[in-house]
């Protein structure tokens, strides 16, 4: 299924992502791709793309991410009141209720302390926004909020000096206190070719969003789209993910594991035996510690919540045979 839904684009150097009036927001991204592919720089495409579309009454709100000095740059256009803006810190547009905005800015603001004593290494800026983006994608699990114009599947992308780039093949396993096989919602989120994929265990359905390319015709867009769809579902029956993202859904704990596309680390092994596009996952007990508890809180409460990382730790070979073989056990024989 293809929708040309997708509220981010990736291209020409930039990122751009939007809030409000689709149509509108759309034409103005679309101009603003265009003014790029001919000369214009980052700032004069942003104006020349609202111009296009102003005077305008309808409300939406456009944010373009490009670098400029060897330094990020971050623009911010509002339609309604044709006007443009230089963004310095975090903005956040949308319909998210309060307390998630300030868990947002929270854990922004202790990123940003973190980026400034490690310094702008590309694998510390991936590793961020894994777990902005896993926070985000948690809030629609312990709040409904479709209504709102808000959930569904959360995407990342972030530019860099050398250019723009979209997040890794991310995992998200959604369970409760102890995780039951039976119950578990697992969905990966992955791009290819600018196609967000979204493949996901209890539908078997894989659900393809995308913006057409410029002037491609519309058999070059379903082959793309297709394409993307097969090399995400190859992934997944893989196991080869980027990150495993634990979401509990009896506590707001969030957990990030670094998986670098191996199928074991030391916390969790993920079992592909390719059956009905199903995968297993063998948790450790230490695992199961970290996904079950609010750091430094003895009594939590809804209002806490955590977000934790875990690096990538080679599990060694006895290890993976023993767990291939308890998940086998486990999780095939059960099935045939």
């Amino acid at each position: 299924m293809n929708e040309k839904g997708l509220k981010l684009a990736v291209g020409a150097n930039s990122v751009v992502g939007f809030a409000g009036d689709v149509a509108t927001a759309r034409s103005l991204i679309a101009a603003y791709f265009v003014a790029r592919e001919t000369g214009s720089g980052a700032r004069d495409g942003v104006r020349q793309a609202l111009n296009s579309v102003c005077p305008c009454t309808e409300q939406s709100e456009v944010l373009f991410g490009f670098y400029e000095d060897n330094e990020p740059r971050l623009l911010h256009a509002n339609t309604a009141r044709n006007a443009i803006s230089e963004v310095e810190g975090l903005v956040q547009l949308g319909s998210v209720p309060p307390s998630q905005r300030e868990w947002t800015a929270s854990y922004v603001s202790a990123f940003l302390d973190l980026l400034n004593r490690f310094g702008p290494h590309p694998l510390h800026a991936e590793r961020i926004f894994t777990q902005l983006v896993a926070l985000m994608q948690s809030y629609s699990v312990h709040d409904y909020l479709l209504p709102r114009g808000v959930g569904g599947a959360f995407v990342a992308a972030w530019v860099t000096p050398s250019g723009a780039r979209w997040q890794g093949d991310h995992l998200y396993v959604i369970h409760d206190a102890v995780p039951n096989p039976a119950d578990m919602i697992m969905c990966a989120t992955m791009v290819r070719d600018d196609v967000l994929c979204l493949v996901n265990n209890q539908t078997g359905n894989t659900k393809l969003i995308t913006w057409p390319h410029r002037s491609e015709s519309e058999h070059a867009l379903t082959t793309r789209v297709e394409a993307a769809g097969n090399k995400s579902l190859g992934t997944f029956d893989d196991a080869a993910f980027d990150y495993f993202i634990s979401i509990n859904k009896h506590k707001h704990v969030v957990t990030v594991l670094e998986m670098c596309g191996e199928q074991h680390t030391a916390l969790v092994s993920l079992c592909a035996h390719g059956i009905d596009g199903k995968l297993g996952v063998v948790w450790t007990e230490e695992l199961l510690r970290i996904v079950n508890t609010i750091a430094g809180i003895e009594a939590p409460e809804h209002l806490h919540m955590t977000l934790g990382f875990q690096p990538f730790i080679e599990l060694n070979l006895e290890h993976q045979q023993e767990r291939e073989q308890f998940a086998w056990e486990s999780f095939v024989d059960q099935s045939i």
